[in-house]
């Protein structure tokens, strides 16, 4: 019938084998539940050379922290957006550092998989560009006026056409037609 290599071995040989796969894998899952729940807490915060702008940034790459000191009114809102930018990418480009160690402190060995998951952060959040921070092309402007201002009002309504009142002195068109 079979020839693998379970096939004519010993019973419960075989039971001890596939016991010892299901706690490997009982044991792997864990590992990776583990390091999924280290790396969704990871946050990571940057700091401009000059120290105006603090930015954190969690394990997804997203902005969850934004600070400027005084010093920030001496600079044009450019070089604010460029700083701002420049330590975020910074941010970023750690993540995949605290990955690497999270997954290296957690998963012993050259796990393919967990090897995978280091450089699937690599590729998201590359390292910035060298002159990050210090461009202040229109790419970067924010445009503060445009923000500051109030949203448009929202158009009215079209005034709604009514007929002439009918002979009944009944004045209230809303379910008739004018049309007969």
């Amino acid at each position: 019938m079979g020839s693998g290599p379970m096939f004519g071995r010993d019973p419960e040989a075989v039971t001890r084998m596939l016991d010892d796969i299901t706690a490997q894998a009982r044991q792997r899952h864990q590992q990776f539940a583990m390091v999924r729940q280290k790396i969704e807490a990871v946050t990571v915060t940057e700091r401009s050379p000059d120290g105006v702008v603090r930015a954190t940034v969690n394990s997804g790459g997203a902005l969850t922290g934004l600070a400027l000191t005084d010093r920030a009114r001496q600079l044009s809102p450019n070089e604010i957006a460029a700083r701002v930018l420049a330590c975020v990418q910074r941010a970023q480009a750690r993540i995949a550092e605290r990955v690497r160690d999270i997954v290296a402190e957690t998963v012993p060995g050259d796990d393919p998989a967990a090897a995978k998951i280091v450089a699937g952060f690599r590729g998201r959040f590359p390292e910035p560009p060298a002159d990050a921070g210090t461009r202040t092309e229109p790419a970067a402007e924010i445009r503060l006026g445009e923000l500051a201002q109030e949203p448009p009002a929202p158009p009215k309504p079209a005034p709604r056409r009514q007929g002439a009142p009918s002979d009944d002195g009944d004045d209230d068109w809303a379910h008739r037609s004018f049309l007969r």
